[in-house]
């Protein structure tokens, strides 16, 4: 059985405890977005699956439905669910302290912190020592000294940004640095949020202040997701200045930055930042600022795209996209403009090491996976011509660009009109109806069994009749197919209706006999 966490838990006694709890209320006592909400409803569920109930979200508020005799056994169950300092989340508080440290800590000091024994500290921080030497850092232990971690400061600042990234929502992290709905105060109510310590709220207030002045003399956008790592690394940057860590840069790489625009704006930055936190900035840290601003770079005009390459990546991309999708995008100008205009600061981005956060990620995975499965294998180019891995929230930028000139497609495709006919049995005829409702330019009109067909004389609202046995029809087009619709069944059906198909690529769900489809959103 799932175990629940500590929040998870709290979540689950308030609805058990009231017939009217909702969404905004669960928002409020906890200080979390409504993505974090759904995202612990869905892990309770895990849970709460094994009583053979569920969570649904009504218009009254959520409520647990389920055999009222199992609802009870749950009741009963969680009176008595001991929610211990979960194992994850004390590794997350452990490593959280450890990144801050200055100096050896004694595991007894996390052991009554916890209220755990020593050894299983130990094994915590056998497990941390994992993904601490994936960011190029050394966990070092020397019994009766303590246990730190050592590393480059270049290094510390990755871990550091990577531990906040993978333990927090984009969309979370955002409001933080945007609203600082986590005051003060609050930032103690939780585990997760006492995270957050490793950004200090009114730094993030004067940095933003400093990039407010900057963006009123610079000639392009600062895209979100650029905004939020230049923010998150200014707010880390400032903390270790602060403590007395300071980052170096090759000397070569230095001048080399100096020579651009970029530069100038990020000493202007540096020079707003000394200002409002009244701490010098050294020049090695003005460097890293202009790498960050150069990977900010937005421009909607196609001044960019004089790079060849970035051109020649875009359209290889393309055509190895037809050929994944089974589409054709070659009259589709948005597509080749919006790609180039985004690969020019993402490749810059990749180059350089920089850290891209997709906001959406997570939903694109979860509503539109085969589009991000396939989005995935179009950035196999990207991958061959940069010789470097692309990260999932690249993947999922890239899976936008083709979801939006998909749902372009779609909306310019005619509709073709119908009628499908089974020999006998609803299995096979809803199994042949699932396959083809993936194709939003097939309007299923009617279904019938062979031994009911009419004459279809009068039927002009039909294109095409798809059989699943052979029918003798001569006033109407017949393509016969198998129930599970094979490859060379569409190639059929293209061939019949003189046109490509569209697949969805989101999540259908079923309602009744009728299919509902989502289409794709981007907003």
């Amino acid at each position: 059985m799932n175990k629940l966490r500590g929040r998870q838990l709290q979540i689950l006694r308030k609805i058990l405890s009231s017939s009217n709890t909702r969404m905004e209320d669960i928002m409020k006592e906890f200080d979390v977005s409504k993505r974090t909400v759904y995202r612990e409803i869905a892990s309770i569920n895990e849970f709460v699956k094994n009583y053979n109930s569920k969570i649904v979200n009504k218009t009254d508020g959520l409520v647990i439905e389920g055999n009222v005799a199992d609802i009870e056994k749950l009741k009963l169950d969680i009176v008595g669910y001991r929610s211990e300092f979960e194992t994850e989340e004390r590794r997350k508080m452990i490593l959280s302290e450890l990144l801050q440290l200055n100096e050896p800590v004694k595991l007894e000091y996390f052991s009554k912190k916890f209220g755990v024994t020593t050894s299983t500290i130990s094994y915590d921080l056998k497990e941390l020592e994992k993904w601490i030497e994936k960011q190029g850092l050394t966990l070092i232990t020397k019994p009766g000294y303590g246990v730190y971690i050592s590393g480059s400061e270049n290094s510390f600042r990755k871990a550091i940004a990577n531990f906040l990234y993978e333990n927090f929502d984009t969309a979370d992290l955002i409001d933080f640095l945007k609203t600082g709905y986590l005051a003060k105060n609050n930032i103690e109510k939780n585990i997760d949020l006492r995270l957050l310590n490793l950004i200090d709220y009114d730094t993030v207030l004067k940095i933003e202040k400093a990039i407010l002045k900057l963006k009123s003399q610079i000639d392009y956008e600062i895209v979100e997701s650029s905004y939020l790592g230049l923010v998150v690394h200014l707010a880390l940057a400032i903390k270790r200045l602060q403590n007395g860590e300071t980052i170096e840069m090759g000397e070569d790489n230095l001048q080399e930055l100096k020579k651009t625009n970029e530069y100038k704006f990020a000493k202007k930055l540096a020079k707003y930042l000394q200002e409002e936190l009244d701490i010098p900035i050294p020049e090695d840290e003005i460097g890293y600022v202009t790498i960050h601003l150069i990977g900010a770079k937005y421009r909607s005009t196609t001044q960019n795209y004089k790079d060849k390459d970035i051109e020649i990546i875009a359209r290889d991309m393309i055509k190895e996209a037809e050929k994944i999708f089974d589409v054709s995008f070659s009259e589709d100008e948005f597509l080749e403009d919006g790609l180039k205009s985004h690969l020019v600061p993402a490749v810059y981005r990749l180059e350089m090491g920089l850290d891209i956060r997709n906001p959406l990620l997570e939903d694109i995975k979860t509503k539109y996976p085969l589009l991000f499965e396939k989005s995935n294998r179009v950035c196999d180019v990207l991958r061959k011509k940069l010789n470097m891995d692309i990260p999932e929230d690249e993947v999922g930028y890239i899976a936008m660009h083709f979801g939006a000139a998909l749902e372009r497609k779609k909306e310019a495709a005619k509709k073709y009109n119908i009628m499908v006919v089974c020999a006998s049995g609803i299995g096979t005829s809803r199994m042949l109806m699932s396959k083809l409702q993936m194709f939003p330019q097939i309007n299923i009109v009617d279904v019938t069994y062979s031994i009911k067909l009419k004459d279809l004389k009068g039927r002009d609202d039909i294109d095409l009749i798809v059989s699943t046995i052979p029918l003798d029809i001569k006033d109407k087009k017949v393509v016969v197919v198998n129930p599970l619709l094979l490859k060379e069944d569409v190639e059929k059906l293209k061939k019949a209706l003189n046109t490509d198909f569209i697949m969805e690529y989101g999540i259908k769900k079923r309602g009744g006999r009728k299919l509902r489809k989502r289409g794709l959103s981007y907003s």
